[in-house]
């Protein structure tokens, strides 16, 4: 360093002295590293998919972060609701390396960390959607399906290189600026996402019906008998969507009333439950057969 062979030794030991403990002349003197810009000119740097998916996913549920907090001991990241779980549970420690956290003090909201994530992914429940439909398909061994990859390649890699003179471009941590920005994309993404679920619906295979639950319809001899009396459906069906069912199937007029229930255990549902509610209700496993009775005997 040129200004220590200028000095001597007496103004050396002076100005040592008068340092405050733990520095050293080396480090009050030295010169800032001043980058070579002109290295780096016409360098077109990236980063691909997989490592900015690490950067900026949260360790503990492995998803993209959401309301980022960050701790001030080892300036880990995580997402709010991760993180208050660790902390309700009495984990006084980062979760990724260990590092002691004395209390809720040391946790700390990342809204310029928020705004970054809002330009790389602008509506995170958009893609965490979309990546989970990719990923049950290529669990069902549809990875070389050319509809995959046209998924992959329409949604999943709009924009597969992040480049960094976009990040330096000035006012760019602007809290204001990104929350505006943030805004306006939310509400865009909400009429782009209704757009391609309908593609993507129309793009997947359609899965089995593995949410189908089997009812049996069976007469009390009081009216018509449904044939064929088997009855294959979700449990979003309500009780009285099951009415105008059988009596539309037994050409039974439809202002007319008449009684479901279980035999078996003596019970009238109401009408605006569902089926999924009575399953519960009686303890019936989702590959038995469920018996609903029908008729008109047990009226109030």
């Amino acid at each position: 360093m040129e200004i220590l062979n200028n000095m001597s030794l007496n103004e050396m030991n002076e100005l040592n002295g008068a340092l405050t403990y733990g520095l050293t002349l080396y480090e009050v003197l030295r010169a800032p590293r001043i980058a070579n810009q002109s290295k780096y000119q016409g360098m077109d740097a990236t980063l691909n998919g997989s490592g900015l998916r690490e950067e900026i996913s949260c360790p503990i549920c492995s998803g993209i972060v959401i309301r980022c907090v960050v701790i001030k001991t080892c300036l880990h990241r995580f997402c709010l609701n991760c993180i208050q779980k660790c902390v309700r549970i009495g984990l006084h420690e980062c979760p990724k390396c260990r590092k002691h956290v004395p209390s809720k003090r040391f946790l700390k909201a990342d809204p310029i960390y928020d705004s970054i994530i809002s330009r790389i992914v602008t509506n995170v429940e958009v893609f965490e959607k979309i990546s989970d439909a990719f990923t049950v398909a290529i669990n069902k061994g549809l990875k070389n399906d050319p509809n995959i990859e046209m998924i992959r390649r329409n949604y999943l890699n709009e924009n597969p290189k992040i480049n960094i003179k976009d990040v330096e471009s000035p006012n760019v941590l602007s809290l204001e600026e990104f929350w505006i920005q943030n805004k306006f994309d939310t509400s865009l993404c909400k009429r782009d996402f209704k757009k391609k679920r309908t593609r993507i619906r129309h793009i997947l295979p359609k899965s089995n019906d593995y949410d189908k639950l089997l009812y049996k319809l069976i007469s009390d001899k009081t009216l018509p008998q449904i044939v064929p009396n088997g009855l294959c459906c979700d449990g979003s069906l309500t009780i009285h969507q099951l009415s105008m069912y059988i009596k539309t199937s037994i050409k039974f007029p439809t202002h007319s009333k008449i009684c479901i229930y279980l035999k078996e255990s003596n019970y009238i549902p109401p009408e605006n439950v569902t089926l999924a509610f009575v399953r519960n209700k009686v303890c019936i496993m989702s590959h038995e057969v469920l018996n609903i009775y029908y008729g008109s005997l047990h009226l109030n």
